[in-house]
């Protein structure tokens, strides 16, 4: 009972933020369909064949079909990147900003315990990334169906926003975990970023021919296969996402039981 209602206490104040980035996501969803038209295409194309380091490096492929083009425009690169920060301030929210205003001390006087809290906490993050992820996913799917009628596959979108939702999950959990041993809001965002930053620029480095194969197992980014997806042929490396993010959970929830907080 407790744990419902801090989950739907938390969800909602957190929801204005989430619709807001949710907001942004799908203004960019609905103008990427609006650019698949063939001058754009060309111009896309003529582009990347003047700077193709450039474009492999944030992901921009080609657009032999539709999804293949949201999946270079979007999700190569500005998805993944919006979903960070939000990942980082959600979690920095959660449990670090909490401590530092005394919120965290009404909440732990409860009977219950601290790994309970923390794995409420990651539920409500979750969710919030699910909307996240939900609502640009739609806006790009009525989009094409009123511009682009059937040129969308549905199946294949679904897959590919639920691989982005695997990331998000992952990136969220780890930004928690750190979250969770700090007693500020402003320097939880900022681990969570930096580090989430540094990875998401070796996942992006990654892709390039010149550096080393090995270096694409330094970051979890990197199991966020674009082409793939948009192909309709999710690769089992996804599975491992999840698997990260109840990893850095676990490690959370022992580091906040564990710390004597300033409460």
């Amino acid at each position: 009972m407790m744990s419902r209602m801090l989950f739907a206490f938390q969800l909602r104040k957190q929801l204005t933020i989430t619709l807001l980035f949710s907001a942004m996501a799908s203004l960019l969803s609905v103008g990427a369909v609006l650019l698949y038209e063939e001058p754009h295409i060309l111009a896309l194309a003529d582009a990347r064949a003047q700077s193709p380091a450039v474009f492999t490096l944030f992901g921009v492929g080609g657009s032999a079909s539709l999804l293949a083009h949201l999946g270079a425009l979007l999700h190569g690169f500005l998805l993944p990147a919006l979903g960070t920060v939000l990942a980082a301030v959600l979690a920095a929210r959660l449990m670090a900003a909490q401590v530092a205003t005394g919120e965290m001390t009404y909440w732990l006087a409860m009977p219950r315990r601290r790994g309970t809290h923390v794995l409420t906490q990651w539920a409500v993050l979750l969710a919030c990334m699910a909307i996240f992820t939900v609502i640009p996913a739609l806006a790009a799917a009525v989009a094409a169906l009123v511009l682009q009628p059937g040129a969308l596959q549905p199946l294949w979108l679904a897959q590919l926003h639920l691989g982005l939702f695997l990331l998000y999950a992952a990136i969220g959990s780890l930004c928690l975990m750190l979250s969770c041993g700090m007693d500020e809001g402003r320097r939880a965002r900022r681990a969570g970023l930096l580090l989430c930053g540094l990875l998401l620029v070796i996942g992006l480095v990654s892709r390039l021919r010149e550096v080393p194969g090995f270096v694409r197992y330094l970051s979890f980014y990197s199991l966020f296969d674009v082409p793939a997806l948009t192909a309709g042929r999710p690769e089992a490396a996804l599975l491992v996402l999840p698997a990260l993010a109840v990893l850095f959970l676990l490690v959370g929830m022992r580091w906040f039981s564990g710390r004597d907080l300033p409460l």
